[in-house]
């Protein structure tokens, strides 16, 4: 890849003048799989999936705004060269856009330890390699680079943690990987749990879901009635935590992925940003929830057509290099 961007400006605005590439690593196909069933295919005409190492496979990049999404699994020599694409983008001479500056990003470590320190988050990360050892129990281990979750249950003192970590490094998880998350209980009265969504696209809030669950490990919708469907449809309309979740996505310095979290006293309490987050399209499973699976990609396609036209212009500081590429 060379740091000369192809600036050859498309003609007519049926697709828009310039596309929308949305840059990942290939590494998990089953998101890619749902946002091409998820969307229609007028879509398809303006926003394109590109690999990282077709990028560099490149000898121009094409001209167009530039997502660089899937940040988490990024190598540190990939990291180094999007830098690059990042700063000839911006000396392009092109009124084009670019979200999420891959070398200024912060990751889950770096994130969930500055909001527990600036005092946004009730509860404190570790990394296996630094020495320390979490200051409260219980808590649970995880890898940093992945969205896979919690590797293991809730872990109650020292001896649980150990056989926890030995069984994680037998089994092949790189000990700079693993993350160890103090439980934070955000059970309502009634023991119920909530994991909200949000999507930022540019300076777009964008809420998608709440799900539901009666255990605090929640990855889908699990629980239903008429007074959830109704809180969901209006958090769906109100996205009443929009101040909160701007002001933690200007701290990672990420412009675009979906933020997921609980609430505690009207705090939200972030569990991380996905840069490269699986969109679900609707399900006949919960017809009932049809209206509001129709609001959410109503927003989400209108948040990246209005990048693709040039209306959506916040951040325009970062696509602008302090100094040239080459």
């Amino acid at each position: 890849m060379s740091a000369a961007v192809n600036s050859t400006r498309r003609a007519g605005k049926t697709p828009p003048t310039y596309p929308v590439f949305y840059a990942h690593t290939g590494g998990d196909e089953e998101v890619i799989v749902k946002w091409q069933e998820a969307f229609p295919e007028q879509f398809w005409q303006w926003f394109k999936f590109v690999r990282y190492d077709e990028i560099v496979e490149k000898q121009d990049v094409d001209v167009g705004h530039y997502i660089f999404a899937d940040l988490e699994r990024l190598t540190p020599e990939m990291r180094v060269k999007m830098d690059i694409l990042w700063k000839a983008l911006g000396d392009s001479g092109a009124p084009i856009r670019a979200l999420n500056n891959p070398n200024r990003t912060a990751m889950r470590y770096e994130l969930l330890r500055r909001l527990y320190d600036e005092g946004y988050n009730a509860y404190n990360v570790y990394r296996l390699t630094e020495v320390r050892r979490p200051e409260r129990f219980p808590v649970f281990v995880r890898s940093e680079n992945d969205h896979r979750g919690p590797r293991s249950g809730l872990v109650h003192n020292n001896d649980e943690l150990d056989e926890a970590l030995d069984g994680l490094i037998d089994r092949g998880l790189p000990r700079e990987r693993i993350l160890i998350e103090e439980f934070l209980d955000t059970a309502d009265d009634k023991g119920m749990y909530r994991k909200y969504a949000v999507f930022k696209v540019g300076d777009e809030i964008i809420a998608a879901h709440i799900f539901f669950s009666n255990d605090w490990l929640i990855k889908k919708w699990e629980l239903t009635s008429d007074d959830i469907l109704r809180e969901e449809a209006a958090f769906i309309a109100r996205n009443p935590f929009e101040d909160q979740i701007r002001t933690v996505f200007e701290l990672a310095n990420i412009d675009y992925g979906r933020i997921d979290f609980s609430v505690i006293d009207g705090r939200i309490q972030t569990w991380e940003i996905n840069t490269h987050p699986i969109v679900h399209g609707f399900s006949t499973d919960l017809a009932e929830r049809r209206q509001v699976v129709e609001d959410f990609f109503r927003r989400l396609i209108g948040a990246f057509r209005a990048i693709s036209e040039g209306e959506n212009r916040a951040r325009t500081e970062s696509v602008a290099p302090p100094h040239s590429a080459r």
